[in-house]
Order: C-alpha cells, then sequence, then structure tokens
C-alpha cells in the first residue's frame, strides 16, 4: 500500500477530524478533493489497509438498504507500564495519559509534569513513523487512540440499559464508575431516537465520573461517537471473511447473534435472510449443556428477577450457567 501513502494519510486526518468514522461515499469525496481517485481504487484502499476497519450500519430505509462506514484503526497502545516507572523500551507509546485525555494538570501549569507530553519523542516517533502516524497532529492521534486502546475509555454500564427506571438495574446508580448511555445508540440500532428512555449523550453523572477519571471536556462530548467506533471496531467489522473481491456475502451467511427487534413488530422484511435472530422477546435466557445452548422456560420470570435492582441473588441459586442474548 506504500503507492497510496499520502491518501491513506489524508483519509486518516479526515476520519479523525469527523470524530473517528465516515461513510465511505461521504470520504471519498472529500479524498477526491486532493486526490483524483476513482471510486474503485478507493474501495480496494479502505478494503486492503489496515488502518481502516468498513463496516455495514442498521438499515435506513425501508427496503432495508444500509451504508458502509469507514472507521480509523490503529494496532498502537499507550503503555501501560510507562506510567508506574517500569518500562523504557517497548513497543507501545510512552505518553502521560492525562494529556492523552486532554486535561493533565501539571501541562497546564508551572509544575512540569514528569510523564512525557512529547509525541515526537525518541521513543515515540520511530513508533508513529513505523505505523505512518508521525504526520497526525495530537488531537488526531489522540482521537485514533482512545477509539483503539480498550484501556483508555471505562466501559458501558450493561445493567443501566436492563430494566427499567433513570439507572436502569444498575444499582450503583449515581456512584457507578462505567457509562450510561443507550446499548442500542452505541450499537447504531436504536429504534426510539430522542424518544429513548436511556441517555444518548453524557449525562451529569457519568460527566463528574469521567472528569474525575481525567477527560477533558471535549473527548467527553464527543464520546458517544467514540463508543459507537469502539463497538464498531470490535463486533461489527466486516473482515476478510465477509469482505471478498467479489464484495459482501449475502446476510443468510453472517452469523445470527441478536435479536431482532423488527420481527417482534412484525415488520422485518428480510424474514428467513434476516442476519439478526427472530424470537418472541427481546431477550433470550439459555443454559449451556456441554454442547449447545437450550432455551429456558419462564424467560419472562428470570427477566423479571434479573432486572429487580433489590434482587442480588436471585439467579445465582439456580445453579445454571446463563447465557443472556439481549437486545
Amino acid at each position: 500500500m506504500s503507492g497510496y501513502s499520502r491518501i491513506i494519510h489524508h483519509a486518516t486526518s479526515i476520519l479523525c477530524s469527523n470524530k473517528g468514522s465516515m461513510e465511505i461515499a461521504q470520504l471519498h469525496r472529500r479524498v477526491f478533493q486532493r486526490f483524483e481517485i476513482t471510486e474503485e481504487d478507493f474501495w480496494y484502499i479502505v478494503k486492503k489497509c489496515a488502518r481502516f476497519s468498513v463496516v455495514q450500519s442498521s438499515p435506513r430505509t425501508e427496503d432495508g438498504e444500509s451504508e458502509y462506514i469507514v472507521v480509523a484503526k490503529t494496532s498502537l497502545r499507550l503503555c501501560k507500564k510507562y506510567s508506574k516507572n517500569e518500562c523504557y523500551e517497548c513497543q507501545d507509546l510512552h505518553l502521560c495519559k492525562y494529556f492523552v485525555y486532554g486535561n493533565c494538570r501539571y501541562g497546564k501549569g508551572r509544575k512540569e509534569c514528569k510523564f512525557s507530553h512529547n509525541i515526537q519523542s525518541q521513543h515515540n516517533y520511530p513508533l508513529l513513523r513505523e505505523c505512518t502516524l508521525h504526520e497526525l497532529n495530537e488531537d488526531d492521534l489522540f482521537l485514533l487512540l482512545l477509539q483503539n486502546d480498550p484501556a483508555l475509555l471505562p466501559e458501558v454500564c450493561a445493567h443501566y440499559n436492563k430494566g427499567t427506571g433513570l439507572f436502569g438495574a444498575c444499582t450503583f446508580m449515581e456512584r457507578c464508575t462505567k457509562v450510561h448511555i443507550c446499548q442500542h445508540f452505541v450499537q447504531d440500532d436504536c429504534l426510539f431516537g430522542p424518544k429513548c428512555k436511556r441517555q444518548h449523550s453524557i449525562d451529569e453523572h457519568s460527566r463528574r465520573m469521567l472528569e474525575e477519571r481525567g477527560l477533558g471536556g471535549d473527548i467527553i462530548h464527543d464520546l458517544p461517537y467514540i463508543y459507537q467506533n469502539v463497538y464498531r471496531l470490535n463486533s461489527q467489522t466486516l473482515s476478510s471473511e465477509l469482505i471478498s473481491d467479489q464484495g459482501v456475502k449475502p446476510v443468510a451467511q453472517m452469523e445470527k447473534n441478536e435479536i431482532c427487534l423488527h420481527f417482534i413488530r412484525r415488520k422485518c422484511k428480510f424474514q428467513d435472510q434476516c442476519v439478526l435472530v427472530h424470537f418472541n422477546l427481546p431477550y433470550k435466557w439459555e443454559v449451556y449443556d456441554g454442547k449447545s445452548w437450550r432455551d429456558l422456560r419462564n424467560m419472562e420470570e428470570i427477566e423479571k428477577a434479573y432486572c429487580d435492582p433489590k434482587n442480588e441473588h436471585g439467579l445465582e441459586t439456580s445453579g445454571f450457567c446463563v447465557h443472556d442474548q439481549e437486545l
């Protein structure tokens, strides 16, 4: 891909300045303003280059058409041992984590931070150059790291996305150290939009928690979109198994692992060809018998008990290893 290095760098810069991802046709139009590259050649680059992941968005139209999203990717990580003064030579970046967060208190005052704020340092620059990221500005590089390094951001609270009420089934409520945000917004398949009962932005209690962890205001504002990209990179990447020179494999060949909301509402137009699971409930409780997953009886009662914040031991006494396939 060396012959396309300038195009790859330019596309990476565009993605990072647009919250880390962009619809492929829109990205091509932006790149085309500087490099006259055909759609076919551009598709070849984003498909073959390790810098990008191509993911398929949820259907946006009645006929089930989806868009392809390009997400910026990197294998670079921050060194975990560096902040403990336990590392001197490795293949990870030696940078102050709070500098990456955009909120290092020492970098703003007279007292100098004991950890590096220099992305061009003797240790960091060769790593960035090897990954052809040495020309990215700091903000773009930091966004790229945030959506790729799993150690930098707290998880989305799964319990918040269960049950009812302001905090869902999260028993920690305002003391929770995970982010309270709609999981289906993160997965880009929330059907309720502005009417959703779950947060599609960072609420006050999550903001306070994130600020205590050292994250700056600009990053906190963009976090919902960063979490979308984290999910896309971890769960929805169309790998080489799904993208071939002949195009994308049919939906029926993709692994089914989520329950179809449209089927529950009797509006799924894909029927047997749907990529999602067709089930009569928006959740599924199963037990693993050593060979396969078997449906449990009384799923609605189990779900009710599981979503009750006061019930902390009900499921533990069942003796089952339960798999929760939730929407």
